[in-house]
């Protein structure tokens, strides 16, 4: 969600009004509860997203690609 979400907003609204938003979204809100790897893992996903935000294609294609090859974190567990 995290990818699609940046990608289609960088190319909607630009890259820098789509990293401020991600930011705020990623700083706001009721965290309790959360893994304490969770954020940093949407934010890798959603730096992802933002790197191919400018590639042609399809976001969901993308962002399944980018699944396949391994760019995504697809669990809390792997961020390093």
């Amino acid at each position: 969600r995290h990818f699609y979400w940046a990608c289609k907003m960088e190319r909607e609204l630009g890259a820098e009004c789509a990293e401020k938003i991600l930011e705020n979204h990623e700083e706001a809100g009721d965290k309790a509860g959360q893994k304490e790897k969770s954020g940093e893992m949407d934010r890798q996903n959603d730096q992802a997203g933002l790197n191919l935000g400018e590639t042609k294609g399809d976001c969901g294609d993308l962002c399944k690609q980018a699944l396949d090859n391994g760019s995504l974190v697809k669990r809390p567990e792997d961020v390093e």
